[in-house]
């Protein structure tokens, strides 16, 4: 078994047994979450103490950033490479956390006061969230106003028979019906914003979209039924479940991997896949 290890988690790495550590991962996106948090002495000392001690007990770290494994979702890329110096940059800032004395020492560095230091990787983690929210009430108002332009041309026809999808309620209740309509939705986005990602050719999105080969099939699972109950009850997302949700896409789709959080957002979307702090140190 492999766990994967939410932020949260990580602050508590000093209660985590050696053995424990050993049979878990953290992403790229842990690291980032970590240092942009750093805003005053307090932070960055706690914050220091995390990060020596993921790289002093040999953490294993998936480096690869969300795009990329975006990316990797798509067969249709399979002869383009994803170019992304990130990595490095936030391995300069890393590097500087670890050997700084103190706050302002760190906030010295040539890495944390770099073009893409300190608040490059700190405007990445609050854009993420920021958009989501953004995006999540420009899709609430459109799905409103697609229910109310005409509300008898609303209906999805499956194996020959037609679901009426005139209100927020049968929309909710076709998608639960029919979970994988909710996924295609997801996944088209995603293509969309990978066609975006290769400048040097035009990809259709619907031929990106054909070559979807299930990498990630847990987050768009997670995403997809998170959005319709979004959606459903006229709700926005909280600051964070951006972030939160975005952490699935480490979770991949191998078997026998598990997810360590108390969030209940994740016990929501992912049941059985997700075991609390305690369980997890049981």
């Amino acid at each position: 078994m492999r766990y994967y290890l939410d932020t949260n988690v990580v602050y508590n790495i000093k209660r985590i047994p050696d053995e424990k550590l050993t049979s878990s991962l953290i992403s790229i996106l842990t690291l980032i979450e970590l240092v942009s948090g750093i805003q005053d002495p307090k932070s960055y000392q706690r914050r220091k103490s995390i990060v020596s001690q993921i790289f002093v007990r040999k953490m294993i770290i998936d480096w690869g950033m969300p795009e990329e494994i975006i990316f990797d979702s798509f067969d249709i890329f399979e002869d383009y490479e994803f170019k992304d110096d990130r990595r490095q940059w936030l391995m300069n800032l890393l590097i500087a956390l670890k050997d700084s004395e103190n706050y302002v020492e760190y906030c010295a560095s040539a890495a944390y006061v770099n073009v893409y230091g300190h608040a490059y990787f700190k405007a990445i983690d609050d854009e993420m969230n920021m958009m989501f929210v953004l995006r999540s009430m420009m899709g609430n108002a459109f799905i409103k106003d697609s229910l109310n332009a005409n509300p008898e041309s609303n209906s999805m026809t499956v194996d020959g028979v037609k679901y009426k999808l005139n209100t927020l309620k049968e929309l909710k209740a076709f998608f639960d019906r029919f979970p994988e309509r909710n996924h295609a939705v997801t996944i088209n986005a995603l293509a969309a914003m990978m066609a975006k990602k290769v400048p040097e050719k035009v990809f259709p999105v619907e031929d990106i979209f054909e070559t979807y080969n299930g990498l990630i099939n847990p987050y768009v699972s997670a995403m997809s039924q998170y959005s319709i109950i979004k959606v459903c009850n006229h709700d926005l997302p909280a600051k964070n479940d951006f972030s939160d949700l975005t952490h699935l896409l480490y979770f991949k789709d191998f078997g026998g991997r598990k997810l360590v959080s108390d969030d209940r957002i994740f016990k929501m979307l992912l049941g059985d896949n997700v075991i609390s702090f305690a369980e997890f140190l049981a």
